[in-house]
């Protein structure tokens, strides 16, 4: 998007940060992440406690929803909609 100069023109680019920085914490921590993380690492033999994440977090909600118009749209036509 930056590429491509539509990234300008996002109207909640302010939250790039808190959705780049749940990002990183989803790619390091993965399953851990996810909502059904107690149920599957329950009885597991190293202990991995849920890791909380809010993938609605109001930190960044606003960008993710409008990231994902942009893709649907803009991006209509390849595998990234």
């Amino acid at each position: 998007m930056s590429d491509e100069g539509i990234a300008s023109l996002l109207t909640h680019i302010d939250q790039l940060n808190p959705l780049k920085t749940a990002y990183e914490k989803a790619a390091a921590q993965s399953m851990q992440c996810a909502v059904y993380s107690r149920w599957f690492f329950d009885g597991h033999p190293v202990h991995m406690g849920p890791i909380d994440l809010n993938q609605r977090d109001a930190s960044f909600n606003d960008l993710a929803d409008e990231l994902a118009i942009v893709g649907t749209r803009y991006y209509s036509g390849s595998t990234i909609s």
